[in-house]
């Protein structure tokens, strides 16, 4: 059966009743009987299969007839699918013969008719008129209650430990197999108690607890998951309780303190035979002190004298759970005649000015120490002339001088004392402490001020400024700490306003200490054998010389070298060690290195290692001598030498002239050894090309220049002019006659542009500023018109048609003007002269105007310069101011 119990259904059960059969008698202290085999058919009365999940159950064998599992084929071959069941109780041996059931349905009762047989041991055994009883197979799940002990309040809490959740099962049919419980989630982990019988968990920590809990049947049923939560939590405490007075007589007052362990509602009552005469409620952990003072609440009158129970309660709204106090009781006195004994008057003091005015106020307290209320004061001033007081107890001061002001009733006064001045306190003088002070460098001093007033009196809240007359003798905090820099004297001044008071400081040096040794000299290179005289100088802590100090040397490698008391070190071997001259723990220091032999001239470098130069250019050697260990020789003489002195010599001090374009190298030598740099000698290149600028009115010509800089042996070039066409035309192009055949030069100005040169050269190169054409150029464009005249170097060559590498082309302008529109109206009359700063010429009638002032276009206006109209030039004036 257990093969079938699976997932949660339900099982129905089928009854076999056995109702006769015939077995072997076996005596009952012989052998125990033998396994018998059942042979024979089932037969079904009626013909009905039996229906799908339903069970066979046998409930009547007789004990001794053992079932094996082949039997199953032996006893229902005719029906294989289906389950015989033998209940364990009523067999010897083995408990279950099992088959499926597929199809059909049927209910009811069924007699089946078993044949007898022979069985395998040979014994013959006849079974037959087995009825057979179909019940439900059972679908029903168990089910699961519990109960919680000791059960919680209407709040589902509970205040007591352990609890203890008590589980009860129940089944119908098949009975319960197991239940599963977890107090971790609906999910599990679980944990299994088998079985009918209840059984209990129990919980002892506080808090929110919940199980979850189901059960399932022999059958495989399976209810669903419920859960059960448990709350356990402790009652609220009073932490602190306190009555200021147990007994009073009103109005006295007494105070209930109550403090509670966590937050509750409370309700704190005054109650007289269970009758509640005054209480408060609120919501708090700490409430604030309750005052009664011995009145009903709902009358508002003192309570019958007697003895009243304070009942203190604090709920908590969550679990329900209080704690109560009721044992404190109150007792209330007869209430108090009270009688005038005592009357304060505040101020008890006043110091006024005359003419300032002082509000006294006087208060009544009865013979227990009780403020009354409702008393009527009568105020006077024993010094009238002083100053007067009115009904209310307003003083005006009149006069300086002193008067005593009285509040009374009856017989029962309160006095304040009047003190009038004539004019309010002045600040006066300061007194600084102490007056003098004497340190030594690095002390403090704490200085004080005090103020006083015109009547010698102190003035307190007085803001004092702290200065020192020689802060490099020492400084003074805005607090008045005074601290020690350097010997000297100085006056330690606090002030305020125009007032201030002195202290004088005197400062002595400390006595000198060792603090610094100085050793010299601080290097020292030798060879073994060797000797250096060392020196050492003691210094104090501001640095001053000290004399008489006695110094011990030693040398940190003894094996490289010794040094003696008077500081001579005589080196030994090659090394470094550290020449250390001490007094006590202050010390100095020199490294000496001793080297195994003299130093030996063995590298030398020239610098640069190489140059690139132009004809006539110079270039600046140095060498550099190096001994056999890498360091550095001075006072080494060189020889310098060209190793072609047709591109280029050197002279005694390295410096290098270059003669014709080659290469060569440049040596410099100390008897054998030497060393050498590279030069290489380059024609001279790099030409500036520049064209003139022009301006002419529009229509008018003029001419500008084109230029070839600093050239040598040019022979021929090749150059373009680019301009805007809409601005200027070129009308001529003439080149120098020096240069040879030139290109046609009008046919190639067109499209903005005009190109220049010779094609061939009959003549020896030129040197120097050579001009290579002339232009003639027509202004086309309107007044104010602009146009770049544009340099593009297509070839510069010199005799041998080596080219000529240009270093720039500096470009020019060609600007159309009005003629003569000096005054800007764009038309030419007599009101156009010649402006010269603030002064101004007769205009000449001149058609073209070029410049004022500086025409040499030297930066400077001087004598030199003219004003230039068109082609003619005037007179220089003298003039100063030139725009």
């Amino acid at each position: 059966m257990n093969g079938m119990m699976k997932g949660r259904m339900a099982i129905l059960a089928i009854a076999i009743v056995v109702a006769s059969m015939f077995i072997p008698a076996v005596a009952a202290d012989g052998p125990p009987p033998q396994p018998v085999k059942i042979q024979g058919d089932v037969v079904y009365e009626n013909g009905t299969r039996v229906p799908d999940g339903w069970l066979v159950v046998v409930t009547d064998v007789t004990a001794g007839i053992e079932l094996g599992n082949d039997t199953t084929r032996d006893v229902i071959p005719a029906i294989p699918q289906y389950t015989v069941k033998v209940d364990p109780s009523l067999i010897v041996e083995g408990n279950e013969i099992k088959a499926s059931v597929s199809n059909g349905s049927w209910s009811g009762e069924v007699t089946y008719t078993i044949q007898s047989g022979d069985n395998a041991e040979g014994n013959t055994i006849t079974m037959d008129n087995i009825v057979v009883t179909m019940a439900e197979i059972d679908t029903t799940p168990p089910e699961t209650t519990c109960s919680v002990t000791p059960m919680p309040n209407d709040k589902g809490w509970n205040e007591e430990t352990p609890v203890t959740v008590t589980f009860f099962r129940s089944d119908d049919d098949s009975g319960v197999a197991y239940t599963n419980w977890s107090n971790v989630s609906e999910t599990g982990p679980w944990t299994q108690v088998g079985g009918n019988e209840s059984f209990s968990v129990t919980i002892t920590t506080m808090g929110e607890h919940t199980i979850w809990f189901y059960s399932v049947d022999n059958a495989g049923n399976e209810e669903d998951v419920k859960n059960v939560t448990v709350k356990i939590a402790a009652p609220p405490t009073i932490t602190s309780y306190e009555i200021s007075k147990i007994e009073i007589r009103p109005p006295e007052e007494t105070e209930i303190d109550v403090a509670f362990s966590e937050h509750v509602s409370y309700v704190i009552a005054i109650e007289k035979d269970g009758a509640v005469v005054y209480d408060w409620t609120g919501s708090a952990t700490n409430p604030d002190p309750k005052i009664w003072d011995g009145t009903n609440e709902s009358t508002g009158s003192a309570v019958p004298a007697g003895d009243y129970t304070v009942n203190v309660t604090g709920t908590n709204t969550t679990t329900g759970f209080s704690v109560v106090n009721n044992t404190e009781t109150i007792r209330v006195r007869e209430p108090k005649s009270s009688e005038l004994t005592t009357i304060e008057v505040t101020p008890k003091t006043a110091s006024l000015t005359v003419g300032e005015t002082q509000q006294f106020t006087a208060t009544a307290y009865d013979q227990y120490g009780d403020e009354m209320t409702g008393i009527i004061f009568t105020w006077t001033s024993s010094n009238t002339t002083v100053g007067a007081v009115d009904e209310a107890g307003l003083f005006t001061s009149l006069v300086p001088g002193t008067t005593t002001v009285t509040a009374a009733n009856g017989s029962v006064n309160g006095t304040a004392e009047v003190t009038v001045s004539p004019e309010p306190p002045v600040l006066t003088t300061i007194e600084v402490t102490p007056k003098t002070a004497s340190l030594t460098v690095g002390e403090t001093q704490q200085f004080t001020a005090t103020a006083y007033d015109q009547y010698g009196d102190e003035m307190t809240g007085i803001i004092f400024t702290w200065t020192s007359s020689n802060t490099t003798v020492g400084a003074v905090d805005e607090a008045g700490l005074f601290t020690s820099l350097v010997p000297g004297t100085t006056t330690v001044t606090a002030a305020n306003g125009s007032v201030n008071g002195t202290a004088e400081v005197t400062v002595s040096p400390e006595p000198p200490v060792l603090t610094t040794i100085e050793v010299t000299p601080k290097t020292a290179s030798l060879t073994v054998g060797e000797t250096q005289q060392f020196t050492a100088t003691a210094y104090d802590q501001y640095g001053d010389e000290m004399t008489g100090i006695i110094f011990t040397w030693t040398s940190s490698n003894t094996t490289v070298g010794a040094v003696d008391e008077a500081g001579l070190f005589t080196s030994l071997v090659p090394g470094t060690t550290t020449v250390t001259a001490a007094n006590g723990s202050v010390n100095g220091t020199a490294e000496v290195t001793v080297s195994p032999e003299p130093p030996v001239l063995t590298t030398i470098e020239v610098t640069p290692k190489t140059a690139s130069l132009t004809v006539g250019e110079t270039q600046q050697f140095t060498a550099t001598a190096y001994d056999q260990y890498g360091d550095e020789m001075t006072g080494i003489i060189f020889t310098w030498t060209s190793s072609n002195t047709t591109v280029g010599a050197v002279d005694e001090a390295g410096l290098f002239t270059s003669l014709v374009p080659g290469t060569t190298t440049v040596t410099a030598a100390n008897g054998s050894v030497n060393g050498t740099a590279e030069v290489t000698v380059n024609p001279v290149l790099g030409a500036v090309v520049r064209i003139d600028d022009g301006i002419t009115s529009h229509g008018g010509k003029t001419t500008v220049e084109l230029w070839a800089l600093n050239v040598t042996d040019l022979a021929t070039f090749d150059i373009t002019i680019s301009y805007n066409a809409s601005v200027v035309n070129v009308t001529g192009a003439e080149n120098n006659p020096e240069l040879g055949d030139s290109l046609n030069n009008l046919e190639n100005a067109r499209n903005g542009s005009v190109r220049l040169g010779n094609l061939w050269y009959t003549h020896e190169g030129l040197d120097g500023d050579v001009l290579l054409s002339t232009l003639t150029l027509q202004a086309v464009g309107e007044a104010d018109d602009v146009t770049d005249l544009v340099v593009t170097i297509n070839t510069l060559s010199d005799s041998s048609e080596n080219p000529i590498i240009p270093v720039a082309g500096v470009n020019g302008s060609f600007t159309v003007w009005i003629t003569g529109d000096i005054s800007g109206d764009r038309k030419v009359d007599l009101n156009d002269a010649v402006y010269l700063g603030k002064y101004v010429l007769d205009w000449s009638g001149y058609e073209e105007i070029y410049a004022n002032g500086d025409i040499n276009c030297d930066g400077v206006v001087d004598l030199k310069d003219a004003v230039y109209l068109g082609k003619h030039v005037l007179g220089w004036s003298g003039y100063e101011e030139i725009c």
